[in-house]
């Protein structure tokens, strides 16, 4: 879409149900497009960094979702980490980065076999992922598996 000056584009199916609308920086301000858009078609039209876009009414909402996923995969991930460091069957790929992070956890229990106790699942995913920043500021690229 243009208005002579801007331009916007716009994601559609084949039924013409349009999906999303992208605006380029060097295309241009299409916000005065949008809105005629919203008028138009007695719409909003909203962006993807609120939270209507992605269904909830409020960034409490989304941000509460968000922590449950985050908490969902923390969960996975520990359960992962803790297959391998006791050396039973898991889903961690060699050469990936939480194959890094499993190692880093297998060595901090090590040194301290206590971080491998369930209720120390914080403290050691803490651990691992401050090791594992440390650990890309001092490598170099060709170091880093990934």
């Amino acid at each position: 879409m243009t208005d002579g000056h801007n331009y916007l584009w716009v994601t559609a199916d084949e039924a013409g149900c349009v999906s999303s609308f992208k605006g380029y920086l060097p295309n241009g301000a299409p916000d005065l497009i949008l809105a005629a858009v919203e008028e138009v078609c007695d719409t909003e039209i909203v962006s993807e960094y609120e939270p209507k876009f992605w269904g909830f009414k409020t960034q409490e909402e989304w941000d509460a979702a968000e922590m449950r996923l985050e908490e969902k995969h923390d969960a996975e991930l520990y359960g992962e980490i803790m297959k391998y460091v006791r050396g039973e069957p898991n889903d961690l790929r060699p050469g990936t980065n939480v194959m890094v992070l499993a190692e880093m956890a297998k060595l901090l229990i090590a040194e301290n076999p206590e971080l491998g106790l369930p209720d120390r699942k914080a403290e050691l995913l803490k651990a691992v992922r401050r090791v594992d920043s440390e650990h890309r500021l001092t490598l170099s690229d060709s170091d880093i598996p990934w």
